[in-house]
């Protein structure tokens, strides 16, 4: 049997590794695995044909200067699987990307060219906006893995296969017993205020959020003087964001991923680009807002289509603002000082974090990577 699994960017790359796993694992007949990822992928086992973060960008302006490389990365795939064969082909979230792929592998396969299944992991949200992606979706794929449990009838009412496999974000392992670690580490005491800063692990996100965020940390130190501040980098942008922030005071950057829950524990409070990193500083049970901002134009563009009240995953589950959402122009350090300031102080905020995340638990207990690779089996 021969799959070929598309991520597109870290967080694909992470998924894509447990269903790697999961499929090595359930399947009965030898196995062979190809694709583009990143770190994760590579030690499932999988050789990237090229680095998947030649397609990590995000914004409609974002994306033109990178636009030729992104086409000849794809015409790359295309032929890699006309050649190889898999029996199946999983794309993995990156719909710039891998809708582009799968709309060359759906006319390969109509041409004779191919015999494969098109799978994809990670619905797009038609729930929010753009509600004419579920018929493109249908008319490309046999199958959707969805992450959510209300997006399946979206695109089953169009002849969608779609599986709610549980979101995996349930799987992560936060630490329970490292609440101090990073303080110990560090020789930060234990009532010490400390503001983690997350701008996001794509250079357009980090581009435009950590300037913002930097200022938002220097109005809180003037007025939180003890406040120690830590920023988690993507270690592929460490370089980048070291020197735009080496003159800034008590501020510590990290680039340790083994940090990452450890620093979710010990923070007072945090500060995030808006994304899935929202749900795991709420499965920590850290305090925290969250921030994004795209180019004018981009948002110009989107800002008519879009049609949910929140952008966090866990204010839409709970259908109220438990974390406090800064988008575009409404993200402005005084603003987010401000939101920030009564959680740095000590303001206890016991959202119902518990109940909206227990809504992402798979139906049958298995992992999500379980219930993907048995649906994939399934296909072949």
């Amino acid at each position: 049997m021969k799959l070929f699994l598309s991520a597109g960017e870290l967080s694909g790359d992470i998924l894509g590794a447990a269903v790697a796993r999961a499929l090595r694992t359930q399947a009965t007949e030898p196995l062979e695995l190809s694709g583009i990822g990143a770190d994760a992928m590579a030690a499932a086992g999988i050789e990237s044909l090229f680095p998947a973060s030649d397609l990590a960008v995000m914004g409609i302006v974002e994306v033109l200067p990178r636009l030729p490389r992104i086409l000849r990365r794809l015409k790359e795939t295309t032929a890699h699987i006309l050649k190889t064969q898999p029996d199946v082909v999983l794309t993995i979230d990156a719909p710039g990307f891998n809708v582009r792929l799968a709309r060359r592998l759906r006319a390969a396969r109509d041409a004779g060219q191919w015999r494969g299944k098109l799978v994809h992991l990670v619905a797009p949200s038609v729930w929010a906006w753009k509600p004419g992606r579920a018929a493109k979706m249908a008319a490309l794929y046999d199958h959707l893995l969805c992450l959510l449990p209300f997006e399946p009838p979206y695109f089953t009412k169009h002849g969608l296969n779609a599986t709610f496999i549980g979101h995996p974000i349930l799987d992560y392992n936060i630490p329970e017993t490292s609440e101090t670690l990073f303080r110990v580490q560090n020789n930060i005491a234990p009532d010490t205020p400390l503001l983690l800063l997350l701008p996001g692990s794509r250079a357009s996100e980090v581009n435009r959020l950590l300037p913002l965020f930097i200022e938002t940390a220097t109005r809180l130190r003037a007025q939180i003087p003890a406040l120690e501040i830590a920023l988690l980098a993507a270690p592929h942008l460490s370089a980048v964001i070291a020197q735009k922030t080496q003159h800034v005071p008590a501020l510590r950057l990290i680039t340790d991923a083994a940090q990452k829950y450890p620093l979710y524990r010990s923070a007072t409070a945090a500060l995030a680009a808006s994304g899935t990193v929202s749900v795991e500083l709420a499965l920590a049970g850290t305090p925290h807002a969250i921030a994004y901002k795209i180019s004018p134009i981009s948002y110009a563009l989107v800002r008519r289509l879009i049609t949910v009240k929140y952008a966090s995953l866990v204010n839409l589950l709970a259908e109220a603002p438990l974390i406090p959402e800064f988008i575009q122009d409404d993200a402005t350090p005084e603003a987010l000082s401000a939101a920030l300031l009564p959680l740095l102080r000590g303001k206890k905020v016991t959202p119902e974090y518990a109940a909206a995340l227990d809504q992402l638990q798979s139906p049958d207990g298995k992992s999500p990577a379980q219930r993907a690779a048995a649906v994939l089996l399934g296909l072949v």
